[in-house]
């Protein structure tokens, strides 16, 4: 907008814009969740700051505390004393905390911190009743009906009972209320077992125990090994000699490798009685929610000031481990600690099904109110014509027209407000919640996991929302991360290239066999250094394991990205053990000889910098810098010399040849660094480390400084194996017509193999690669590949990161949504975390279709959250994601089944619980109109109150409970074998408007049918009890009630298409109901409130006329559906009806072979041609040409011979695993050869 209005400005003064600004944003970009752990890159950064400049799309930047991880927490192990140290920008004086003070304990509570109390319920004893009934009275549908009980009990108005509304109100928010209670308990459980937690605290020279609820401000508490921190401690002392304690995190971001942390180096060493005669205040930042940075300062008495950042920091909710005891300060307690302010309420997300029914219960209430005016004016009316016969308003009284209508009106708004199903929305709560317990409770979807020393555990999936469950059966889009999720994500180290020679079997000590071998030469390649040598010793210092001994003795590495143990385990292999971290820096055992390095400074990696660098100081004395990072950043860091050069041309064809072999590549490079050079940099380092302000910005200048010039050693290539089931996963998803787009940061070759691998990609699959670096090239690619690709053809699309930032703008995403339409699968290589979210919302504004993603790790967290339904899979980097998604599964296996089983059956059951739902209410209360044109509208009830209340809650309430958990229209099995089930579902739309505008054109037949039987049999003819009263009334009343409520359970029985011993009970128990309170208002007297049914059993049961209307009505109301339902199967059948059939074929033990995939090219009978069957009781598309069902079943059974006479064409057995075959189809690749994402092919 701001753009044309300065376009428009510009153009009257004669100076014109060009076409397109190249800060033109993203698409959506506004609406993408930023993720306040990830780290930004250095281009997503400078991204953001445009957004801010240029004002469109809404601020797009990343909240409060989102600093890069990785630059920041690099300073020298410890702290060292700085002087005037200020808290600057965010940490600023005036935005500082209040000062913690040392062995203060009165001054500290005098500052009001607040308490350590975990609190994550909802509710307190106190507020439960007040707050539970506000949330449920925010629901429309609980003030309509709050509004009806209030009308009830206006006598003057009311033609009913209060209790007919009360009681049924009372039932739905009670069931409610222990539901939320539930659930807010077992919170409260969780959170007494926090709060009760004992450790020890330093009192003077004692440690006394206290409850974590207890733990103020100012408490120093010593922290024993396997103990979780109970709120932000900075460290004071360790049972290391160094200070350096190991911590897992795996509460707090998810990823369960240790970290190391150590005490502050003036404290480093300090015993108990030390601690308690420092005097010292701890100045820190406002509590904030970024985990990897903490700013704070020690200020002492003499004024002298030590810093304080994130590796003297433990946070609340990290463990202690393989560290015997720690000394810490508490420094922040209860809501200001950064687990509490990193708990934030996941994005609300609302099914497909719950705006339907939303609508839905809009419709129902304006076409009661329709019918209310009706009533009211008719009833008006007829009393303003009867205004003069005393007999019937009294010899005085005389109608006011006015108050007559408002009488009227709301008379008819209560009788007639029981057509919307009071009981629904709780049904259909706890429906949902019954369903997500069954996808937790699924063996099919459960892996079994051995530790050492421990029996197998069964580890399932788990239902983070169950608002959800529908939506997994509408999905269309499938946006999955390729690492840890389609692969294991067990990294292998498999080859290697040093000084420009290939070695394959490195992890059977090949270097180190060639490092001692007499033929082994170092200059060979004119090498001024040992390649292998330096190789070796780059695996085994740069990185950030960090070892430790598993129950059985054996050394393990823990480490936040499986690479690098890779590389520590290759590096082992080879005699080139690392087997211990200090506080000073590390021990390597190189041939069975320890050998200690200094590590003076580490550059970690992060997202921006793709890298990581040590600086160390060996045995010799000699100051070495070593590196290890992506080759579209270590190649161009590399000395501009003859000798690198020649290593570099042939290291870029070996890790080309790599890619191609799906394996994941890094580049390795060292140099030698001269004390003259390094002191001047490690003191600007040191500073930059140390400031409170700009300390991200300030390290990444001074790492630039040294980060370069480096001799090219070679680079390594892991292997990451694909899940089992994965091929097959894929295969099953594109069968159902699903489009599966795969999102990844890794190289283009490699990006590609893994789609062959996954047979995402076939060999006919003909395969269009975009890559380009500006605006206008990208759109001249999108455009020249949507004039070559022939729509139906087997297409994929494969584009980079760089060309993304182009392809997402808003004037150009159409082209790319175009591109995208027409390919079967998607391939998005090299992107940064946040493009993934950018992709899923282009996706989701431009196609309206329901998106999915799963992914594995912290980098996925802003795309799960950014589709309509987020899956999260446990991973080894941590369960970041799983914990932010809104499902939790094992492995991508299991999405097949959660989709086509559990989400298809979702759909089915809670359709027909809201058809079933609105049709018995309409069905039943409809009956109220019909007999107000024959009681002159006078307000009077046709139903006796007692039945008006019990309907909702005891006559209809468990028959569509039942078919909301157990309803199955097919077996599991056949959802599982025939993808086309899935997508016919879809088709079919069981839950949109027609298909309930049906149900209720058969509610409204029904209630005619109710109403006039009765009518005909008891109200024409006079009927009178033993007494001499006349009864015609109350026995056409209960007449009315048994056909009707008979009438309702037959059409649930005629509906139901799978039936167990709870279905049967529910049925049985609501007929029970019925007869047990007939039986007692016509038996007992005063059990009902008016005695209108009162010895009505007895005579009604000896007319034989109940009994013939009873079934004429009946035959009448259901015959017909029989009949309808019989002729579609027939000769419309529906996907699930033939499917029915095969699956009965089946158990007659016929061999049946149903290919039912259109790329297969067999002959397929039309019994079984599911992409040829319609799916919509209403007339779907597509009915197969069948005549009867013995026809299909003759033509079934030479299925088999005729599928094994001719193999299906266009599934040859290809070896997807070794790269693209060599019968790979045409490929149109729109390269221009500068994009930066394609790696350097």
């Amino acid at each position: 907008m701001k753009r044309r209005i300065l376009k428009a400005a510009l153009n009257v003064v004669g100076y014109e814009l060009p076409e397109e600004s190249e800060e033109e944003l993203d698409e959506d970009e506004a609406e993408v969740p930023k993720l306040s752990l990830a780290t930004p890159s250095a281009e997503e950064q400078q991204q953001q700051q445009r957004e801010q400049q240029d004002g469109e799309g809404g601020g797009a930047t990343t909240s409060e505390g989102a600093a890069a991880t990785g630059a920041e927490g690099t300073a020298l192990p410890g702290s060292a004393p700085v002087v005037g140290v200020g808290l600057g920008g965010p940490g600023s004086p005036e935005e500082s905390r209040k000062p913690v003070s040392f062995n203060n304990a009165l001054l500290n509570k005098k500052r009001h911190f607040r308490g350590n109390v975990a609190r994550t319920t909802k509710y307190t004893l106190i507020t439960f009743l007040p707050k539970n009934l506000f949330e449920q009275y925010r629901r429309a549908t609980n003030i309509y009906f709050l509004l009806v009980v209030i009308l009830t009990c206006i006598p003057q108005i009311s033609p009913i009972s209060p209790v007919t509304s009360i009681l049924p109100t009372a039932f739905v928010l009670l069931v409610t209320m222990l539901k939320e209670g539930f659930e807010d308990f077992k919170r409260y459980k969780a959170d007494r077992v926090v709060n009760n937690q004992m450790y020890n605290v330093v009192d003077g020279p004692n440690l006394i125990k206290k409850k974590s609820k207890y733990i103020v401000v100012g408490n120093i508490i010593k922290l024993e090994n396997e103990e979780r921190v109970p709120a932000d401690c900075v460290i004071l002392s360790t049972s290391a000699e160094d200070g350096v304690c190991y911590v897992e995190t795996s509460q707090l971001d998810g990823e369960t490798n240790l970290k190391q942390f150590m005490a502050m180096r003036f404290s480093t060493g300090y015993t108990q009685d030390e601690l308690n005669n420092v005097a010292a205040d701890v100045i820190a930042e406002k509590p904030n929610l970024n985990l990897y940075s903490y700013k704070a300062r020690l200020e002492f008495p003499d004024g002298s000031k030590v810093a304080i950042n994130q590796k003297n920091l433990l946070l609340q909710g990290a463990k202690l481990r393989n560290t015997k005891w720690v000394y810490a300060i508490v420094v922040c307690t209860g809501k200001d600690t950064k687990l509490s302010l990193n708990q934030k309420k996941a994005p609300s997300k609302v099914a497909k099904s719950e705006r339907i029914l939303n609508w839905f219960v809009l419709g129902i209430f304006l076409f009661k109110m329709i019918c209310v005016i009706i009533a009211c004016i008719i009833a008006s009316t007829w009393e303003a014509q009867l205004g003069g016969h005393w007999y019937i308003f009294g010899p005085t009284d005389k109608p006011d027209p006015k108050l007559t209508a408002v009488k009227n009106f709301f008379m008819y708004f209560v009788l007639l407000s029981y057509l919307i199903p009071m009981s629904l929305m709780v049904t259909y709560e706890v429906a949902k919640l019954i369903q997500g317990v069954y996808m937790e409770w699924d063996d099919q979807m459960t892996i079994t996991v051995e530790e050492p020393g421990q029996k197998p555990e069964k580890l399932g999936m788990a239902c983070k929302t169950t608002n959800l469950n529908d939506e997994l059966a509408r999905v269309q889009y499938i946006f999955s991360d390729k690492t840890g999720t389609l692969t294991e994500n067990k990294m292998e180290f498999a080859q290697c290239t040093i000084d420009g020679i290939v070695y394959e079997k490195p992890m059977e000590c090949q270097l180190h066999n060639t490092l001692h071998s007499d033929d082994y030469n170092p200059n060979v390649n004119n090498a001024s250094f040992d390649p292998v040598l330096e190789f070796l010793m780059c695996l085994s210092l740069c990185h950030s394991a960090v070892p430790e001994e598993n129950k059985l003795g054996n050394l393990e590495y823990q480490a936040q990205s499986p690479d690098e143990v890779a590389l520590c385990n290759a590096a082992r292999a080879n005699k080139f053990t690392f087997c211990e971290k200090t506080q000073k820096g590390v021990v390597v055992d190189v041939n069975g000889e320890r050998m200690s390095f200094n590590v003076l400074c580490t550059m970690e990696f992060d997202s921006s910098r793709r890298r990581m660098s040590v600086i160390v100081r060996g045995p010799d004395g000699k100051l070495r810098m070593y590196t290890k990072g992506a080759d579209s950043v270590m190649l161009d860091l590399l000395a501009d010399t003859p000798e690198n050069a020649t290593r570099k041309e042939k290291t870029v064809l070996d890790l080309q040849h790599f890619s191609q072999l799906g394996l994941r590549t890094l580049v390795c490079g060292f140099k030698e660094i001269d004390d003259e050079r390094f002191a001047p940099w490690y003191e600007r380092w040191e500073v930059a480390g140390t400031a409170l302000a700009g300390r991200e910005q300030m390290l990444e200048e001074a790492n630039l400084l040294m980060e370069r010039d480096f001799k090219l050693i070679g680079g390594t290539a892991i292997e990451d194996k694909l899940q089992d089931g994965v091929p097959e996963a894929i295969h099953f998803l594109l069968e159902a017509k699903l489009y599966v787009w795969v999102i990844t940061g890794d190289k283009q070759e490699t990006a590609i193999n893994i789609g062959y691998s996954c047979k995402l990609l076939t060999p006919t699959t003909k395969v269009v690669i975009i890559n380009c670096n500006s605006r206008r090239k990208c759109v001249e690619m999108l455009d020249e590949a949507i004039s070559k690709v022939v729509p139906g053809d087997e297409t994929g699309l494969v584009i980079d990161g760089t060309s993304l930032l182009y392809a997402l703008r808003r004037s150009v995403a159409p082209k790319f949504m175009q591109l995208a339409s027409l390919a079967q699968a998607v391939i998005c290589c090299r992107v940064t975390p946040l493009q993934k979210a950018k992709v899923v919302q282009c996706v989701k504004r431009r196609t309206k279709a329901i998106c999915l993603s799963i992914g594995d790790g912290a980098n996925d967290v802003s795309m799960i959250q950014t589709a309509h339904i987020g899956i999260g899979i446990y991973g080894r980097e941590g369960t970041q994601a799983a914990r932010a998604a809104d499902y939790s599964i094992r492995q991508f296996r299991h999405l097949t089944r959660l989709l086509t089983v559990h989400g298809r059956y979702s759909v089915v059951r809670n359709s027909m619980l809201m058809k079933y739902s609105f049709y018995k209410n309409m069905a039943y209360f409809l009956v109220q109109f019909w007999f107000a044109f024959f009681c002159k509208f006078s307000g009077l009830t046709m139903y006796d109150d007692w039945m008006i209340t019990f309907f909702n809650i005891f006559y209809t309430f468990l028959p569509p409970l039942g078919i909301a958990i157990w309803e199955k229209d097919i077996p599991e099995d056949m959802c599982e074998k025939y993808p086309q089930a899935y997508h016919a579902l879809q088709k079919d739309n069981i839950f949109g408007l027609g298909r309930l505008g049906t149900w209720m054109l058969f509610a409204f037949i029904h209630s005619l049918l109710f109403w006039f039987s009765g009518y005909c049999l008891f109200m024409i003819n006079d009927v009178t009890d033993p007494w001499g009263h006349s009864m015609h009334m109350y026995m056409a009343t209960l007449y009315i009630t048994l056909v009707a409520i008979m009438t309702i359970e037959l059409m649930f029985v005629i509906h139901v298409k799978t039936w167990n011993i709870p279905m049967l009970v529910f049925v049985l128990l609501s007929i029970l109901f019925l007869v047990i309170d007939v039986l007692a208002e016509s038996f007992i007297p005063g059990f009902s409130f008016d005695g209108k049914i009162y010895w009505c059993i007895p005579i009604l049961f000896s007319q034989v006329s109940f009994y013939l209307y009873m079934i004429i009505v009946m035959v009448i109301a259901l015959v017909p559906l029989v009949i309808y339902r019989f002729l579609e199967r027939q000769f419309n059948p529906s996907t699930w009806m033939i499917l029915q059939e095969v699956k009965y074929l089946e158990r007659k033990g016929r061999d049946v072979e149903a290919n039912t995939s259109d790329a297969a090219g067999a002959e397929v009978p039309p019994a079984i041609e599911l992409d040829n069957a319609a799916g919509s009781a209403s007339g779907g598309e597509g009915a197969g040409d069948v005549s009867s069902a013995q026809q299909r079943r003759s033509s079934t059974e030479s299925a088999s011979s005729k599928g094994k006479e001719k193999e299906p064409a266009g599934h040859p057995d290809y070896d997807f695993g070794d790269g693209p075959s060599k019968e790979v189809a045409e490929s149109y690749d729109f390269g221009d050869g500068t994009g930066t994402g394609s790696g350097d092919s």
